[in-house]
């Protein structure tokens, strides 16, 4: 199915500063702190009605073409070389899903940093101020061993 398309950024100077892929309303969308979509008068769409693969290619060349700042070659803004998004219908095996699994259960969870003690940040703050006083102190004790 040809849903894809190539689009280009454009300064006020007309000059593209970035090139991207995508389909639906991605011109639109926002990108990153260091991408801002401009006016719709300067979003342009350089290719249209292509298969993903087409689009990831021309993505590449016209990057190559106009060089990218970071590197040196040119005046686009763009970090990569382009074509780094994968196939949207490419599949997980189930291998690397439960690599995934078993690394999301071994990361900290920052909300039972103290087991439900503390809900809010006003919260938060008190129990802070409490707990470096009685570390000060010398007594502090987190109230976990003598729960029921």
């Amino acid at each position: 199915m040809q849903k894809y398309y190539t689009y280009a950024y454009l300064r006020e100077d007309r000059t593209p500063y970035y090139i991207g892929k995508g389909k639906e309303t991605r011109i639109n969308d926002y990108h990153t702190k260091f991408v801002k979509v401009p006016p719709k008068e300067r979003r342009l769409f350089l290719k249209q009605n292509l298969t993903e693969a087409e689009a990831l290619r021309h993505e590449i060349y016209m990057i190559d073409v106009l060089g990218r700042k970071d590197l040196g070659t040119g005046i686009l803004i763009n970090r990569t070389s382009g074509g780094d998004n994968p196939p949207i219908c490419e599949k997980v095996s189930e291998e690397t899903r439960k690599k995934i699994s078993q690394s999301h259960k071994r990361m900290k969870k920052p909300w039972t940093w103290n087991k439900g003690l503390v809900t809010s940040n006003s919260q938060r703050a008190t129990y802070m101020r409490q707990y470096r006083k009685a570390k000060k102190e010398g007594t502090w004790t987190d109230g976990r061993s003598n729960r029921k």
